[in-house]
């Protein structure tokens, strides 16, 4: 195995790099794990058609007795789309449906960093055929769907979750944003609102609060809400700029300016923050 680890390249083709890393017959678990994570991150993608030959190996894999191994193998096989893998999930041990699981929200995860949506949601979707109605996975999907726009579809994540972990103030922040996507202000604030009472401190609840009042034009609740976001994290950059426009839509152009400064600050690649603050150094006839 650590000579296969040592000669493949990625120029390789999917069926040699099998044959140097996949060594079902050997008995080093620790080696046969990093070989299998190596073919599972260079060669493979979602559904993708494996050679026959390789596929027979990660089936051998797949019955290891190394629970981390036949986890891996599992979730290999499943992620390049083997059509009996989502229903042998239900004859393995929790603890092999958890690694199984976890290793496919990581690839949905890794592909999401990378923009590649479909492969993220993939990642995702296999992993709830394995546990199904996880709250971890099904939060990872809604923000996968509310980063694309998607917002009906990150209602349902978020609901789900909700109802498997319902203590997850974060989350109740998320399907708050998904609802004011959507064009549901007052099913937004429900949400912020839940995810106070379970923590009246978070800073993202509050700032959230502040977003649908400065949208409605309630610029006092708004200043009053981003007030309370900054309170509980002074360096959410996005909270001093929203603050700072809310302040000058009242009128408050000396309190806003303290705010705008700050958010210059934070938000070094933001040029809306310095362009602000010259605005209002202009209207107040210097920079004090």
């Amino acid at each position: 195995i650590v000579s296969g680890l040592l000669a493949v390249t990625p120029g390789l083709g999917t069926e040699q790099a099998g044959r140097l890393l996949l060594h079902p017959q050997l008995e080093r678990s620790m080696a046969q794990f990093q070989a299998l994570a190596r073919f599972l991150s260079d060669w493979t993608s979602p559904n993708d058609t494996l050679p026959v030959d390789t596929r027979t190996l990660l089936t051998s894999l797949a019955a290891s007795e190394d629970i981390d191994v036949r986890s891996l193998a599992w979730a290999t096989l499943h992620w390049t789309g083997d059509e009996s893998s989502a229903g042998r999930a239900t004859l393995e041990p929790a603890a092999v449906r958890r690694r199984w699981a976890m290793i496919l929200s990581y690839l949905g995860d890794e592909a999401g960093s990378r923009g590649d949506v479909p492969s993220a949601e993939a990642g995702y979707r296999k992993a709830l055929e394995v546990l199904p109605e996880d709250p971890g996975v099904l939060r990872s999907l809604g923000l996968l769907y509310n980063q694309t726009g998607d917002f009906g579809r990150a209602i349902d994540a978020f609901t789900r979750a909700l109802e498997g972990d319902p203590d997850q103030p974060l989350t109740h922040v998320n399907l708050g944003v998904a609802f004011a996507g959507s064009g549901d202000a007052a099913g937004a604030l429900r949400s912020y609102q839940s995810a106070l009472r379970i923590d009246p401190n978070e800073p993202l609840a509050h700032f959230n609060i502040g977003n649908v009042h400065l949208r409605a034009g309630a610029w006092n609740q708004a200043i009053q809400a981003y007030g309370q976001a900054l309170a509980y994290e002074p360096g959410l950059g996005l909270g001093h700029f929203n603050l700072a426009v809310a302040l000058i839509r009242a009128e408050r152009y000396q309190e806003a300016l303290p705010h705008a400064r700050m958010a210059r600050e934070f938000l070094p690649g933001d040029g809306r923050p310095e362009q602000m603050v010259a605005d209002l150094e202009q209207v107040l006839g210097g920079s004090p």
